[in-house]
């Protein structure tokens, strides 16, 4: 069902949702809705963003993401390119034509670099596509990895650094281009060796469950992550998964499927 999902803006969460809800010609019911961005009056006037969503038809358990509340926009950012600045695209297949045009990559990295130099890190961006898991083929996105020493403070806990920064690069480009950019921002390819030792973990513990049956609970971990496990598992042989608690709590159990 992933490949049925789509994105829809609107002055309101609300409103985005019914633009998707009649696209669709279903009810808020059979549809799991995912609240990427809100929507932000900027700072001043500058940055003004509509709320975006994504809408998914149900047929599978996956959990939605929610992405969290927006932080303080910024100031206009100097788009000129230092000279240190990677912008080799790495797609990671062939494309006959470009996802994203090689001026929208060198305005996406320019930003964060500027960024970066504002806050007195010493790191280089270089561009690349991520295909990975539910990554919609049509609008997957463009991360921006950041490369070097000592960066750890950059992730922070739970990623909430992280999703700041990427959360900025975002509303700089959406303003610049007059569209919305799927954008995610890494450190040192973290997001993407985080998703594949979830993914290993994931079937270890469910071989468990299918050999012990009896249920294991996973430690608590962010939407995204949960995410990660629902799909990694969605067809797993004898076993399924449900998430349960409250906030920062909530974790994800994997159960034996009765026979």
């Amino acid at each position: 069902m992933e490949s049925q999902m789509k994105e829809f803006e609107g002055k309101s969460v609300q409103e985005a949702i019914t633009k998707g809800l009649t696209a669709f010609g279903l009810s808020k019911e059979k549809v799991i809705i995912e609240v990427l961005r809100q929507p932000n009056k900027g700072l001043f006037g500058i940055g003004a963003t509509d709320a975006l969503v994504r809408l998914t038809p149900k047929g599978s358990a996956v959990e939605p993401v929610v992405e969290p509340e927006p932080v303080v926009a910024p100031a206009q950012e100097q788009t000129e390119t230092p000279a240190s600045i990677s912008t080799k695209l790495l797609p990671a297949q062939e494309e006959e034509q470009p996802l994203y045009s090689p001026e929208l990559v060198t305005l996406a990295v320019s930003a964060l670099q500027n960024m970066l130099t504002k806050l007195g890190i010493a790191a280089e961006v270089s561009a690349s596509i991520d295909h990975g898991i539910d990554i919609d083929p049509q609008n997957p996105p463009l991360v921006l990895d950041i490369q070097g020493e000592d960066l750890d403070s950059l992730i922070g806990r739970r990623l909430e650094t992280l999703r700041a920064l990427e959360y900025l690069v975002r509303l700089i480009i959406n303003q610049r281009v007059k569209h919305w950019v799927n954008i995610n921002v890494d450190v040192n390819a973290y997001r993407q060796h985080r998703r594949t030792s979830l993914q290993k973990l994931a079937l270890r513990l469910a071989a468990q469950v299918v050999e012990s049956g009896h249920p294991i609970r996973m430690e608590a971990m962010p939407a995204a992550e949960r995410r990660i496990v629902h799909l990694t598992l969605r067809d797993y042989p004898g076993a399924y998964t449900e998430s349960s608690g409250e906030r920062s709590q909530r974790r994800v159990t994997i159960y034996p499927r009765q026979a």
